[in-house]
């Protein structure tokens, strides 16, 4: 007995296969085509992320970025030869300046007058606004009592108003008054300050 339509029916299988095979192989290459797409949408995402975290941190300022060191020295001297009525005071002096707006700082006070001497610290905190600034500051010194003769620690507020000959402070003239009476009546030029100042 002989099976009829052999070739018809290997024809028929071999059809069915060959659909198949092309179902197959249409899915797969939809898949590989999709997949690296989407990596590569990720990994361009991924890379403007890295590179936006890159840029904020080059070009965000920190705090620290905003604080500069401070050196400077200030003095104040009548001019005079005349060794009655001679004075001069040294104030080294440093500190940190804020984005170029408020500066704290303290320093240490030598003064020499006729008959007169006096050593001390100070710290003060000064507000720039471009050229001009107001200055707060608290001195406590030792010195010759003027009326007993006799050396004592004296403090006084002192306020002070100035003037710079730059933005970045490198040298200026402060006007101010001290509101201690004590204090006062024991300075060479009464409650009345003026002070010529150089940064380094």
């Amino acid at each position: 007995m002989t099976l009829p339509n052999h070739k018809g029916i290997v024809l028929f299988i071999l059809f069915l296969s060959t659909i198949c095979c092309y179902g197959q192989y249409d899915g797969l290459e939809g898949d590989t085509k999709k997949k690296p797409t989407s990596a590569r949408v990720t990994d361009s995402n991924q890379a403007t992320r890295d590179t936006q975290l890159v840029d904020d941190y080059q070009f965000s300022s920190s705090f620290k970025d905003k604080i500069e060191p401070y050196k400077a020295i200030e003095f104040m001297t009548n001019g005079s030869g005349n060794s009655y009525n001679f004075y001069l005071s040294l104030d080294p002096q440093a500190g940190y300046w804020w984005n170029q707006r408020l500066l704290l700082g303290g320093g240490i006070h030598g003064g020499l007058a006729n008959n007169h001497s006096s050593v001390g610290g100070f710290g003060f905190t000064r507000f720039t606004l471009n050229n001009l600034f107001i200055q707060g500051e608290y001195r406590y010194l030792n010195m010759n009592n003027a009326t007993s003769g006799d050396r004592q620690w004296l403090g006084s507020p002192i306020i002070c108003i100035g003037y710079s000959s730059s933005i970045d402070m490198m040298s200026w003239m402060s006007i101010g008054i001290s509101t201690n009476g004590a204090y006062s009546q024991n300075m060479p030029f009464g409650a009345f300050i003026y002070r010529f100042g150089y940064r380094f």
